[in-house]
């Protein structure tokens, strides 16, 4: 069954009544117990706020007084006479100890129970003890030189860390008694000479202060200022055996306080409340850090909900009242408001058909009335901005319609010049390479016992890779350089090296002296990301002795005949133009019958497949060792090693410039 807005709208006004008189009951029960736990416990906490901050300085006090204890003339003198002879006290020591002591234990002194002395085996020396109360009209303390020793184990825990410590493991002592020890040191080098261990009484010291909160009970009144009260009381625990140093259970026998809250030691929290026949209570406690002591405050709450009790019957009647008047008034105004929502809902149909004129009529003076206007004023708005938005998309079709032939004429026009700087740019390019590779050999020189071939596999246009020949009567000069970069980059370069090789070739008698020279002039031509990779041999024509000198380039492949074996001539040094007075060294060898001398660029070494992987060093030696073993000729051994680059590179575009120059004797 449809159920309609008016029903819709009666039974949530009806749910909307019926919700407040359960919160309100709830609310009641709960703020009865916050309240009275927040009363309860606002009061611990200022009482452990108060009692923390009386406990702090009077326990740094204690502190002070143990380390003059151990630190003052009388007492260090008295410990180096008894280290010395280890016999009877010598009594004028003693006597200004015994001065000493007096003049300590004054005003809130009092409260120390026990002064003892020990050496460092544990031996006792002397003990300044609170006489018994038949013997207080005598002298208050009385001074002992013959007690027992303290135990090995007792001895062992005060020299495992030299310093205070707080402790009550040294004696048979009363659980509420504070104990201090600290090291006696007159040698630093030697170590403890000796302890001093003190005994405070716990109920002593903290009644004076004077402050009411270590009384055994003390009274918090409620807010509304009745003879209600709330019994507290503060307990000192100590925290590593749970004992109560100081305090009671306000009166709770039976139990300890380990029965009572056997989780406090180990919640994070610092409240807790407990049952003790069927009586609730609170406890609050904080713990003071670098001491083995909580204090608490137990709280026994009386009968503080009367007055919160009465403000809920209260709070419940006025609500029951507002319920019933709202359920009589529901049906009216569910009705009123119906109608008008009808009225604006049929207009909107209207207006989202369509029918843009049409006016929504509203009698009432609310928002409904003020929805209805708006529903019109929306109507109107867009009404207008339809037309005039068909208006612009008229206006914007025609100059999109103009606006697209004229980027059409454009494209074309600009088509055709890049068409036309593309190919006059090729026709450069082309002249340049036709230029880099004039300064080449294009037929290998003929030498008596030598073959000699080379070949340049441009990656581009122009490229920055050079190969060069050079002889006369007695010798032949194999030249191969790299330039860094490429195309017009390196192109210039190359011109420029070529033209000052050919220069220089021969003028330098010796190859080291001739790199040194190519190195100068083409440090102050290039730009510093610009040098020259250069490898050059120089083979005696009638020996056959083989000079060689390299600036960066791979290093050439020596095939042996004899051997079938393959090796380098490994010569390393700057590239040429890369550091100005850069050295140079060369290397000799020589080439027997059936050698072959492989250079290779770098293009050659770091030619790449389509899976991105190198041709490398290692299979271009291989591929030198096969030619080699197969008695290829110079020809043929370069043309197999330049097959198998292309082989191995497939598809790939070539990234860079290989030369290859074959010598074989």
């Amino acid at each position: 069954m449809k159920i309609k807005l008016r029903e819709k709208l009666i039974l949530f006004f009806m749910a909307l009544a019926a919700v407040p008189m359960a919160a309100v009951a709830v609310i009641s029960y709960y703020n009865l117990n916050e309240s009275v736990q927040q009363v309860v416990t606002d009061g611990a906490n200022a009482m452990l706020d108060e009692l923390s901050a009386e406990i702090g300085p009077l326990f740094s006090a204690r502190k002070s007084e143990t380390r003059l204890l151990a630190k003052n003339r009388p007492i260090q003198n008295l410990i180096r006479q008894h280290s010395e002879q280890k016999t009877n006290v010598d009594q004028e020591y003693l006597v200004a100890v015994t001065t000493f002591l007096k003049q300590f234990l004054t005003g809130p002194r009092q409260a120390y129970r026990e002064i003892s002395y020990y050496d460092q085996t544990g031996s006792h020396i002397l003990s300044y003890k609170k006489a018994a109360q038949s013997q207080i009209a005598t002298d208050a303390y009385l001074l002992t030189v013959s007690d027992p020793p303290l135990a090995a184990k007792q001895v062992e825990l005060l020299l495992q860390e030299p310093g205070l410590k707080i402790s009550n493991h040294y004696s048979t002592v009363a659980a509420s008694d504070l104990i201090l020890s600290y090291p006696i040191i007159i040698d630093s080098a030697a170590g403890p000479a000796g302890f001093v261990i003190a005994r405070i009484n716990l109920e002593t010291m903290l009644e004076q202060t004077g402050n009411p909160g270590f009384a055994l009970v003390s009274n918090v009144q409620t807010t509304t200022g009745t003879e209600e009260k709330s019994i507290q009381t503060a307990l000192i625990i100590s925290r590593s055996t749970g004992k109560i140093l100081f305090g009671s259970l306000l009166g709770i026998t039976g139990s300890t306080l380990a029965d009572l809250l056997p989780d406090w030691s180990t919640t994070s929290e610092e409240f807790l409340s407990f049952v003790h026949n069927d009586e609730k209570y609170f406890a609050n406690f904080r713990a003071f850090d670098k001491l083995d002591w909580v204090l608490f405050v137990i709280s026994k709450p009386a009968q503080l909900t009367a007055s919160t009790k009465k403000a809920s019957t209260i709070n419940l009647g006025i609500t029951v009242a507002a319920t019933v008047l709202m359920l009589l008034l529901i049906p009216f105004v569910a009705g009123g408001i119906t109608s008008s929502i009808r009225r604006v809902t049929a207009g909107a149909e209207a207006i989202a058909g369509g029918d843009l004129d049409h006016t929504i009529e509203i009698s009432t003076n609310d928002e409904t009335r003020q929805l209805a206007n708006a529903f019109n004023r929306m109507a109107g708005s867009l009404s207008t901005t339809i037309y005039e938005l068909r208006q612009l998309t008229d206006e914007l079709e025609t100059r999109v319609e103009e606006r697209t032939l004229k980027l059409e004429d454009t494209h074309k026009e600009l088509a055709l010049a890049q068409q036309h700087m593309i190919d006059e740019l090729d026709r450069e390019l082309q002249t340049a390479k036709g230029l880099q590779m004039g300064l080449m050999p294009t037929e290998s020189p003929l030498v008596e016992g030598l073959e000699i071939v080379g070949n340049c596999r441009s990656a581009t246009h122009v490229g920055g890779d050079l190969y060069q020949y050079f002889s006369d009567a007695n010798s032949v000069t194999v030249v191969m350089a790299d330039v860094t970069g490429h195309a017009m980059e390196a192109a210039i370069p190359v011109v420029m090296f070529d033209g000052i090789l050919d220069s220089q070739i021969e003028i330098a008698d010796k190859l080291e002296d001739l790199f040194q020279r190519l190195n100068e002039r083409m440090f102050r031509r290039l730009s510093r990301r610009t040098y020259v990779c250069c490898a050059m041999a120089q083979i005696d024509i009638q020996t056959r002795q083989l000079r060689f000198a390299n600036a960066g380039c791979p290093y050439p492949y020596h095939y042996h005949a004899a051997t079938q074996t393959i090796t380098e001539l490994q010569v390393d040094a700057f590239p040429l133009g890369a550091r100005v007075g850069s050295t140079y060294s060369a290397v000799e060898t020589a080439m027997e019958l059936g050698d072959r001398l492989v250079f290779c660029s770098d293009g050659i070494i770091e030619a790449m497949n389509e899976a991105g992987d190198l041709f490398g060093f290692d299979k271009t030696a291989e591929t030198v060792l096969h030619g080699g073993s197969q008695n290829l000729s110079a020809q043929q051994l370069m043309d197999h090693l330049l097959d198998e680059v292309s082989t191995f590179s497939g598809e790939r575009v070539q990234d860079d410039d290989q030369t290859v120059v074959v010598v074989a004797a």
